[in-house]
């Protein structure tokens, strides 16, 4: 069997290194880099297709982390007689979208707005702050987090593509498993997505689904490295 990681927004292949090297000691192992890491998951459902393609006689499980469980579920939903794919693992998966998402616009918004006065008024204390401010939000977009994107925009609850994709029958055919994600300190998700979110109970053909739920305690960002769950869950 062969093991895909796909890998979630702002990320690359390089996310899953350090767990190919696990997983890669009992399974072959490959991981795809979208050519757009914030870019829309629909062009990315078509990356994820042509990257499948090499493997047209191997049994796959995919292993996907945030954005890229939303990509690999709407490849699932047009290629449902693709056989090859036996498992799909899903983490921190926004499969009901990502509330925060709502106001991305809002703290660039309020960043432009401060220095503005700041400028008008002279107060260049105030405009350091955003320029601390700036500071921080690249060094979030260095870390993965670019709030006003093509890949943002898709993460919102009701979104025109969550919406399209949560209408969609999934194959039945697959084992789905979800890792669900709460570490003690985050009341209700792994950091960014709600455990709600998480789960797969939305979809429309759920009851016929071979689907199970793992519980895991990791944040967001430190998915990727849940080595032993991920063997867990593929065996």
């Amino acid at each position: 069997m062969k093991v895909i990681f796909v890998h979630g927004i702002g990320a690359t292949g390089q996310v899953w290194d350090k767990i190919q090297e696990i997983v890669g000691q009992h399974y072959k192992c490959s991981a795809i880099t979208f050519k757009d890491r914030f870019g829309s998951p629909d062009q990315q459902v078509e990356e994820l297709k042509e990257f499948l393609e090499q493997y047209k006689k191997e049994d796959l499980t995919l292993v996907c982390h945030s954005l890229g469980g939303l990509v690999a579920r709407k490849y699932l939903t047009l290629h449902p007689a693709d056989a090859r794919i036996k498992k799909i693992i899903f983490l921190g998966v926004p499969n009901q979208g990502i509330f925060g998402l709502i106001f991305n616009w809002l703290p660039l918004a309020i960043e432009i707005m401060v220095s503005l006065i700041a400028l008008a008024a002279e107060n260049y204390s105030l405009l350091w702050l955003v320029l601390l401010a700036a500071g921080y939000d690249f060094f979030s977009y260095l870390r993965g987090v670019k709030l006003i994107s093509p890949a943002a925009s898709a993460l919102k609850p009701h979104s025109k593509f969550i919406k399209d994709l949560n209408s969609r029958n999934l194959p039945a055919h697959i084992q789905y498993t979800v890792l669900l994600s709460r570490p003690w300190y985050h009341l209700r998700g792994d950091g960014a997505v709600s455990i709600e979110s998480q789960k797969l109970n939305g979809v429309p053909n759920f009851k016929d689904l071979n689907y199970k739920e793992m519980p895991i305690n990791s944040p967001h960002f430190k998915e990727p490295r849940a080595a032993e769950a991920i063997l867990a869950a593929l065996r």
